[in-house]
């Protein structure tokens, strides 16, 4: 028996193992499938995973080790740097965390795990005492029930905190 041809397009060295031909499959099985013959199984990440739009249409971005939520945010990571390099602030921390809610444990029932709320960006003023936190927000995302629940609870808490959103 003589091997199947392969498909229009797909043309390799190697002899790709592919599924039967009345087998539907999407392109990411496709070229999983394609990738492993090539590397005789030994590597079994996909060559293409469509990536899923985001909600908000945000681009993520890595600088300095910290990864992003977007553009913005990262620019203004990069203004609160220069800021903090020119001596104007202090003890910048990314993504900082604060628990909102500890965790409950209800006998006999089930456990509950704590909730937090983490912001972008916190930091001092060189000559003030109070905390600054920064949410970087775009368009839409202040209107999110639960970034305003989180939001609320987390300023209950902590009414010291000087909290400020980006906009």
């Amino acid at each position: 028996m003589g091997a199947k041809p392969l498909p229009p397009g797909l043309v390799t060295g190697k002899t790709a193992r592919l599924p039967p031909l009345t087998t539907t499959c999407t392109f990411a099985e496709l070229a999983a499938d394609h990738e492993r013959s090539l590397t005789h199984g030994k590597d079994t990440r996909p060559i293409f995973t469509p990536e899923k739009r985001r909600k908000y249409r945000n681009v993520k971005v890595t600088i300095d080790g910290h990864l992003f939520d977007s553009k913005r945010e990262a620019a203004r990571y990069g203004e609160l740097r220069l800021l903090e390099r020119a001596g104007k602030i202090r003890n910048l921390i990314v993504h900082p965390w604060w628990q909102i809610l500890p965790t409950l444990r209800i006998p006999g029932l089930r456990t509950m795990r704590s909730r937090k709320y983490t912001a972008d960006f916190s930091y001092y003023d060189t000559g003030g005492t109070v905390e600054i936190v920064e949410d970087v927000k775009g368009r839409d995302a202040t209107t999110d029930a639960a970034y305003r629940l989180r939001r609320h609870l987390f300023l209950s808490q902590h009414p010291e905190v000087d909290f400020r959103e980006i906009h």
